[in-house]
């Protein structure tokens, strides 16, 4: 609640101040461009890396620093941040945060309508590069605020082929079985809003947006839907009562790839590279499969989901920033982390690399991507999927009240 009071308090905050003169000619959709660093002597900016980049950024904004010092003077300064922090931090308070960070397509929303984002004025030069949906992602009300910079949480399959074959792998329950044969499992993590969406995003029930930004409709209790809720929680309740199941964090899948004890998980991309290390030719990927829903084959859904490189709009050297910040984005970065930290790029260059083409974990997401929808969620929805899911993993079966105690944690306002 405390996290919901400050995004509301920063919101009315960042309302005041543009219509009383902080930034009073300062719309993001016209600043972009302006030139601010002639009279400077030295450009200073502060960068925001996830932990897990950290090393590898600070080596990027030294080469940067490097190309650009016959122009200008920089210095530039990384910080290792959490990245599912991040937007705390930023909404927190704004004025303070880095020049330049790594957004994920969650937080676009309450980023952009609090006014912390450069609008990117060259956006049909980052169209023609990146791939389109990445693009949709860091877009909002046709404004784009972001240059994509890789693939992240996007829900795939990856199975090892020595324990089970590509057409068991087609259904949910064909894969489950072949798991079990070989005295494996199949490994998912309920407590992630994404796992459960997975069961629920085709079945027509809604989970949606509202028009603030900030919370979310879902009818996922629904008793007179077509497929009715509790049919879906049923399904859940099978597949946790398989004996090919298993309810397992991300962080643990890979040393359960490693000493045996999985065949197969559905999880994010970057854990499903991180696997395909561990198994080498054995490893294989695919879309999510279909499950039985109500004596139906339904399919299984996902999030789509992205990152970028900001500006902050309230950086005294906004120019600098967007260059910089497309820089972090660029296609050498792209490609670089691709190689070094597994994040599956969206450059259009690097996607069509002969290295990328051969990677079955991207042809996985490009597969999976008609059954996905960009990520839109306001706050609450982690919490209430995360008490739900394992709720569900654990065996609990009174379904309704569970379902209603979901949709509930999923709408209720923030305060």
């Amino acid at each position: 609640m405390k996290a919901k009071r400050w995004m509301s308090v920063w919101l009315c905050a960042a309302l005041v101040m543009a219509l009383t003169g902080c930034g009073a000619n300062a719309d993001p959709a016209e600043e972009g461009g302006a030139s601010q660093t002639s009279a400077a002597k030295v450009v200073k900016l502060r960068v925001w890396a996830d932990k897990e980049e950290y090393d590898l950024t600070t080596q990027l904004a030294d080469q940067f620093q490097k190309d650009n010092s016959g122009t200008v003077k920089l210095n530039i300064s990384v910080e290792p941040k959490e990245q599912d922090s991040l937007r705390t931090n930023v909404i927190k308070d704004v004025m303070a945060a880095a020049d330049v960070f790594t957004i994920q397509d969650s937080d676009l929303m309450v980023l952009a309508a609090g006014g912390a984002l450069t609008q990117i004025q060259e956006s049909a030069k980052v169209q023609a590069s990146a791939d389109s949906d990445a693009v949709k992602a860091f877009t909002n009300k046709g404004k784009l605020y972001a240059y994509p910079s890789g693939q992240e949480k996007s829900y795939v399959l990856f199975y090892n082929k020595k324990q089970i074959g590509d057409g068991q792998v087609k259904t949910l329950e064909g894969t489950l079985k072949a798991a079990a044969a070989k005295g494996k499992k199949l490994a998912m993590d309920w407590s992630q809003g994404q796992s459960v969406y997975s069961f629920f995003g085709k079945t027509g029930l809604n989970l949606s947006l509202n028009d603030d930004g900030t919370t979310n409709a879902c009818n996922w209790n629904s008793i007179d839907h077509e497929i009715k809720g509790v049919t879906v929680a049923g399904a859940m309740g099978s597949i946790a009562g398989n004996k090919g199941f298993a309810n397992m964090k991300e962080a643990d899948m890979v040393a359960a790839a490693k000493s045996g004890k999985i065949a197969a998980g559905i999880a994010s991309v970057e854990t499903a590279e991180a696997v395909k290390k561990e198994w080498g030719d054995d490893f294989a990927a695919a879309k999510l499969p279909t499950y039985s829903c109500g004596g139906k084959k339904m399919a299984m859904s996902s999030f789509l989901g992205y990152r970028a490189v900001a500006a902050n709009y309230y950086s005294e050297n906004k120019e600098w920033a967007l260059k910089l910040a497309e820089y972090l984005a660029g296609e050498e970065a792209q490609k670089t982390r691709y190689q070094e930290l597994n994040q599956l790029p969206v450059n259009t260059n690097v996607m069509n690399s002969e290295e990328a083409k051969k990677d079955p974990v991207i042809e996985a997401v490009s597969q999976q991507k008609s059954m996905g929808s960009l990520r839109r969620v306001g706050t609450g929805y982690e919490e209430a999927c995360a008490s739900f899911g394992t709720k569900m993993a654990g065996g609990e079966k009174d379904y309704q009240n569970l379902l209603d105690d979901l949709v509930k944690g999923i709408t209720t306002s923030a305060k």
